[in-house]
């Protein structure tokens, strides 16, 4: 599942690149990560060198804790910067700037949180605000201007159990 903006750019126009986050269901007390993803309308015509956004959550019982590198970020060298201020958590996502390559499209960082040990029964939202995505010529790109996440906080007794039934035999 994930969490993605539908509106596009000014006047109704089609996105030319967007950012989304995936859900999660946790328990309280665990640490987990939320993938960021990347996709653009055109991956031949829209190469992204810059994304920058501001983070909120809906409840003090969700913190975050740092952003991590994918793969993907790792072989264009991406450089990840987080500012934590009071209400908001300013984040960063770019290529070097003397670097000819782009973010692929895909995963390209890992939003990292931890759950209140005291967190049950609630739905958290993980909120992106005043996205800005830039191409390799330093200009902003057509996209929504906010995204979001959901993560969902259950009793460690309500986290449903998987398994293979064709490993079971």
């Amino acid at each position: 599942m994930l969490g993605t903006a539908l509106l596009g750019g000014q006047g109704g126009e089609e996105a030319a690149a967007r950012i989304s986050l995936a859900a999660a269901v946790v328990i309280p007390g665990q640490e987990f990560s939320l993938p960021l993803y990347l996709s653009t309308s055109d991956p031949a015509v829209t190469k992204t060198s810059q994304i920058t956004f501001d983070m909120a959550l809906s409840s003090p019982g969700l913190t975050f804790v740092k952003l991590e590198s994918t793969f993907l970020g790792e072989q264009v060298q991406a450089e990840l910067s987080v500012q934590v201020e009071e209400s908001k958590t300013h984040v960063k996502i770019m290529v070097p700037a003397d670097s000819e390559q782009f973010l692929p499209v895909g995963p390209v960082s890992f939003l990292r949180f931890k759950v209140s040990d005291h967190s049950t029964g609630q739905d958290v939202k993980v909120m992106l605000k005043n996205i800005e995505i830039r191409d390799t010529a330093g200009r902003l790109v057509r996209s929504p201007q906010e995204s979001e996440g959901e993560v969902t906080v259950v009793a460690p007794d309500m986290v449903p159990l998987f398994s293979c039934f064709f490993y079971l035999h």
